[in-house]
């Protein structure tokens, strides 16, 4: 007996069930089933990919400025390259870097300085720092 690609109207057909029509009915049950589940792991597979992808910034293969430091500190990295790779991690994380020569120089007197200045006169390095403001 010839299989068919319609079991239903086989059985139709013949208007009896016989062991050959439910083994065909069993296997392609069985292969729909099977093509459904490797259907749903490529899906699976394909959508971890493509989330992965959109998180790929934090993933441990990113530098980190502790990175950094450590290669700067093992002579690996020069200051200047040490800058110029730090600034690129902060902006990379979304950080905006100030220019290091536009930050003020504090002096040993303004380092313990909490409270507020007297621009009247300018300070020296020996001045204790002013009082706190009232």
């Amino acid at each position: 007996m010839a299989w068919s690609w319609a079991p239903a109207s086989v059985i139709a057909a013949k208007g009896k069930i016989t062991w050959p029509d439910v083994l065909g009915i069993l296997t392609w049950g069985a292969a729909i089933i099977v093509l459904l589940v490797v259907a749903a792991l490529v899906f699976n597979w394909l959508r971890r990919r493509i989330d992965n992808r959109d998180i790929g910034s934090t993933e441990s293969n990113a530098w980190t400025l502790a990175d950094l430091r450590q290669l700067q500190a093992d002579g690996l990295l020069s200051d200047e390259e040490y800058a110029k790779l730090k600034k690129a991690v902060i902006e990379s994380l979304g950080g905006k870097v100030a220019d290091p020569a536009s930050r003020p120089v504090l002096g040993p007197a303004d380092a313990g300085d909490s409270g507020a200045k007297d621009t009247d006169t300018p300070a020296t390095p020996g001045d204790p720092p002013a009082p706190p403001a009232t």
